[in-house]
This record gives structure tokens, C-alpha cells and sequence, in this order.
């Protein structure tokens, strides 16, 4: 990650950055977004320190998870490690 978000804990064991992303118009809802587009704009939210990502398997009907996934493998091991995805 690029840069670093002021953080927030929740509950006992859990801290992410303060901001989180809401994926949902990544698949649906607001209009077609293309795969590449798509995956360049959680490379962004990820290089500007977000560590929080909600999703659902309802977005798209799962091509949100899809996505996000899509994403996550190319990230290094310590930076996925960083993410928090939420899935409802």
C-alpha cells in the first residue's frame, strides 16, 4: 500500500483503515464496468491506504467476489494480508 488512512478498531481484534470502499458499483446497479476498469479502481482504493472492502455474493451475482479476487491474487502476501474484505 501507498498510503496509509487514519484506522479504526472494531470489536476486540479487528482494525481497518477509517474510509472503507463499497464495491457494489463495480458489478451492478449503476451501469456496465469493465473488468480492467473495474480492477484498476480497487488497485487505486488498495494504493491509497483502504484496507476495509464490502462486498456481497449479490453483487452481480457474484462476479463482486469474482472481481475482488481477481484482484487479490495480484497482490504480495503482505499487502492482501492488510485487507479486511467484508461480505455479507
Amino acid at each position: 500500500m501507498t498510503h496509509s488512512l487514519p484506522q479504526r478498531k472494531l470489536g476486540q481484534h479487528l482494525t481497518v483503515s477509517a474510509i472503507g470502499y463499497g464495491a457494489m458499483g463495480l458489478s451492478e446497479f449503476y451501469g456496465a464496468v469493465e473488468t480492467a476498469h473495474a480492477q484498476k479502481i480497487l488497485h487505486q482504493v488498495i494504493d491509497c491506504g483502504v484496507t476495509l472492502i464490502d462486498t456481497t455474493n449479490m453483487y452481480g451475482h457474484g462476479e463482486n467476489e469474482k472481481l475482488i479476487g481477481s484482484v487479490l491474487k495480484t497482490l504480495s502476501d503482505s499487502a492482501r494480508a492488510q485487507l479486511t474484505i467484508a461480505t455479507k
